[in-house]
């Protein structure tokens, strides 16, 4: 479609990249928030006669939960968006390591929202994040295309949660 070649074009779309596997989702953002703990113990206080300075030694990577909506115009588009979602459930799933614990670790660049790269608010690369959750959900309201006796959602609302794990984000 017209949209999706604009937005590949201008590099807005939301992409997931894990072992040279990649699947994109046209940025049709709906919820958009940033988190960034800081733990008190890497905090130190100076209290003097016109308040508190604090100095911030250490702060932990920020978590963002972002929401979006994948609209399909036509058959062909809806199958397009379940085997991009098949792909996005594979790739948050954690490698299997015995006796260990391991985490599923995935790039995502989201226009320049989320990424990493050397140009102010131009990222070129993902972000390595672990998807802490995921919740998909067919909108009921839009309908289904139906094909040989398939029913396919003409839209989806997805959520996530990814922590960022890449050391160097933000530097």
């Amino acid at each position: 479609t017209i949209e999706k070649t604009y937005a590949t074009n201008r590099s807005i779309d939301i992409s997931f990249d894990k072992y040279g596997q990649s699947i994109t989702f046209l940025p049709h953002i709906r919820k958009f928030s940033i988190k960034r703990a800081m733990d008190s113990k890497y905090i130190q206080e100076f209290k003097h006669l016109t308040g508190t300075d604090r100095i911030v030694y250490d702060t932990k990577n920020p978590t963002f939960d972002i929401a979006f909506s994948t609209p399909a115009h036509h058959v062909e588009g809806a199958k397009t968006i379940l085997f991009n979602f098949q792909k996005l459930m594979r790739m948050i799933a954690p490698e299997f390591a015995h006796n260990e614990t391991s985490l599923a670790r995935l790039n995502v660049r989201i226009g320049n929202l989320l990424g990493t790269g050397s140009e102010f608010f131009g990222f070129t690369d993902g972000a390595e994040c672990i998807c802490s959750s995921l919740s998909l959900k067919p909108d009921l309201d839009m309908g289904f295309f139906e094909e040989n006796g398939m029913l396919y959602p003409k839209n989806f609302e997805i959520s996530l949660s990814l922590e960022i794990v890449d050391n160097d984000f933000g530097v």
